[in-house]
């Protein structure tokens, strides 16, 4: 049976080498569904896929000028995209410079590559 709208859903793990881990959680508890769902707190759930992840990145990064890691980065993803409702105004919540040297060089690197 289908599962009934506003109730928990598990699932699979992400792979362990996606951008965004801070939100590799594979399940909403309850009590999660309850406030955000019961209290009218969410209207839509915008997803995204890596490559646009890695641009909103090197937008932040380089543009910006701003140091946001992964998953701080999800919803300039989501707005660079046009996943976001058209607003007169709207602000966006960015955050974190906690991102792995590492997957900054790789990324940067890979940014080089293309525009030469």
């Amino acid at each position: 049976p289908a599962p009934r709208p506003g109730a928990p859903r598990t699932a699979a793990p992400a792979p362990a080498d996606r951008l965004a881990d801070g939100v590799h959680a594979i399940s909403l508890g309850r009590k999660n569904v309850e406030v955000l769902v019961g209290k009218g707190l969410l209207d839509d759930i915008a997803t995204g896929t890596e490559p646009e992840l890695e641009q909103a990145l090197l937008t932040a990064w380089l543009r910006c000028k701003m140091a946001l890691e992964p998953t701080g980065a999800l919803t300039l993803a989501a707005f660079l995209t046009g996943k976001l409702p058209a607003a007169d105004r709207m602000g966006l919540v960015l955050s974190g410079g906690n991102a792995d040297v590492a997957l900054v060089a790789r990324l940067l690197q890979g940014s080089r590559s293309r525009t030469s």
